[in-house]
């Protein structure tokens, strides 16, 4: 993508899980669609209030496909890649190469 980002509101979207740790995709792709319509200016799934250090490995492409995909180019979309391991940090990277995603996150 190659939105430009600008002043307003980024939401951090919370990340519902399933018991086995998959994610919950009808209600992350209903609360993307309410934050459009509601005006927010750009998202950011897996955030810190995301959860996105609780997700397992092997659920977090699945994650960020969902929410980016659900965008739609519609608004600026950034994805969470904090951990507490720059390896895993640029794996999460890789993981999202070619997904439709404006930027990442990396807090400490």
């Amino acid at each position: 993508m190659a939105h430009e980002f600008s002043t307003g509101f980024y939401t951090a979207l919370g990340t519902g899980l399933q018991v086995d740790g998959r994610v919950q995709a009808d209600s992350l792709r209903a609360q993307i669609d309410d934050q459009i319509a509601a005006g927010v200016s750009g998202l950011l799934v897996m955030g810190s209030m995301g959860i996105e250090a609780y997700i397992r490995d092997r659920h977090y492409a699945e994650v960020a496909t969902v929410g980016s995909q659900q965008v739609q180019g519609r608004v600026p979309v950034m994805v969470g890649v904090m951990d507490t391991c720059i390896g895993r940090v640029l794996d999460r990277i890789e993981a999202l190469k070619g997904l439709p995603i404006d930027g990442v996150v990396a807090t400490t």
